[in-house]
C-alpha cells in the first residue's frame, strides 16, 4: 500500500430516521462542547461493525463483500437500549443480538485481507484525526469480536441514563462503507445499500 492512497474506513450501519431523530435531539443536548456535531448531512450517526485502514484500490472488492452481506443480513432487527456514559462519550447503547455479532464476525473476516491498523491523520476525513482516535484505530481489534459493543456515539459530555424513548427496536436502514473523520465519525458515505 502506497502512502497517498490510503483511507480510513468504516463499515457502519446507517439509521432509519426516527433514530436519526433520537440520536440528533440527544447530541445537541450535550451543548458546545460536544466536539461531535451529528447532522446527519456532514457527519452520519451510525453503529459500527468494522473500523480501519484500506486501499482505494480495495474499495471496490469491499463494496462487493458488503453487497453480498446485505442479502445475508436482509431484515436485522437492532434494540437501542440505554443512554451509557463511556468515560468523556455519551453513547446509546445496542444490545448484541445473535445476528448482529453474526454480521459484525462477516464483516471483519471478510475484510481482513484489505485492512491494515496504521492509522495516519492524512488517511482521514479532512486529513485530521486526534491521536486517541488513531490509537483506537491501531488497537481495534481489541474492540471487535467477544470485546465488540455496538452502539451510536451521541458525543463529549454526559446525559441523564434515563430517556422515554429508549429502548426502542428498530431496522437499520443500510449498511455502508464511510470515509471516516476525527473520533471516528462516518463523515463521508462511499456506498450504501438497503438492509
Amino acid at each position: 500500500m502506497t502512502e497517498q492512497n490510503k483511507i480510513g474506513y468504516g463499515v457502519v450501519l446507517l439509521l432509519p430516521q426516527e433514530i436519526i431523530d433520537i440520536a440528533l435531539a440527544l447530541n445537541v443536548k450535550l451543548g458546545s462542547e460536544r466536539k461531535i456535531f451529528l447532522d446527519n448531512i456532514n457527519v452520519f450517526p451510525h453503529i459500527t461493525l468494522a473500523q480501519g485502514i484500506t486501499t482505494s484500490e480495495s474499495l471496490h472488492k469491499i463494496e462487493h463483500i458488503l453487497q453480498n452481506l446485505v442479502l445475508e443480513f436482509s431484515g436485522l432487527e437492532l434494540e437501542a437500549t440505554s443512554i451509557y456514559n463511556r468515560s468523556k462519550v455519551t453513547e446509546i447503547s445496542c444490545k448484541k443480538s445473535p445476528q448482529l455479532l453474526g454480521l459484525h464476525h462477516k464483516v471483519i473476516e471478510n475484510l481482513a485481507p484489505f485492512t491494515s491498523y496504521d492509522p495516519k491523520q492524512e488517511y482521514f476525513y479532512d486529513g485530521r484525526a486526534v491521536d486517541g482516535f488513531l490509537e483506537y484505530i491501531s488497537h481495534f481489534f481489541d474492540h471487535s469480536g467477544e470485546h465488540y459493543e455496538p452502539h451510536i456515539t451521541i458525543g463529549f459530555g454526559k446525559l441523564d441514563e434515563k430517556q422515554d424513548n429508549l429502548p426502542v427496536i428498530f431496522k437499520p436502514a443500510k449498511l455502508a462503507l464511510c470515509h471516516l473523520g476525527d473520533y471516528g465519525t462516518c463523515r463521508k458515505i462511499l456506498v450504501a445499500y438497503p438492509l
